[in-house]
């Protein structure tokens, strides 16, 4: 099954996986760019980049099924990043739906323990590069958590569709 896993965030991925396999179809960053608001510079999604993304995984690779973590704001989030956090989270559900996909929302709590995760996000990067052992050079960095996330969400939102079949 190819599905489509999405770590939501402006540092989140896209990851298409082919969930028997094992193999990593695609994976990206977020698309951002930067925008000026008043005296400062901040990053915003870059929409039409996404939807690319998004469009390829369905056109290019054959996924019929997404997975989206389901975020929530944190109570010690600045407004601002709050703000921008759910901005995000919309518009990707916007465009996966209008693509086609079908979508599954998966909350970080139900996800990470189907998974065997914690909210430490070295470790989600140690367990994508196991499962994904050809693919581990995607998620090297620290800051390649985004991507490991997106691959393990796709595994989770395969499982997910099997038990829905």
């Amino acid at each position: 099954m190819i599905v489509l896993g999405v770590d939501p965030g402006l540092s989140g991925a896209t990851a298409v996986v082919d969930t028997e396999r094992r193999t990593i179809l695609a994976v990206d960053d977020m698309p951002t760019h930067k925008l000026r608001r008043g005296k400062r510079m901040s990053r915003s999604l870059d929409l039409h980049a996404l939807s690319r993304i998004v469009s390829s995984a369905s056109v290019v690779y054959g996924a019929e099924v997404a997975v989206i973590e389901d975020v929530h704001t944190m109570p010690n989030q600045g407004v601002a990043s709050q703000g921008q956090l759910m901005e995000a989270f919309g518009a990707v559900k916007g465009i996966v739906v209008a693509v086609g996909f079908r979508l599954h929302l998966a909350r970080p709590s139900q996800w990470k323990k189907a998974l065997g995760l914690t909210a430490d996000k070295d470790v989600s990067r140690r367990k994508a590069s196991l499962l994904f052992p050809a693919a581990a050079h995607y998620f090297a960095r620290v800051k390649d958590d985004g991507r490991a996330e997106a691959a393990l969400l796709a595994m989770y939102g395969a499982a997910l569709e099997r038990t829905q079949l």
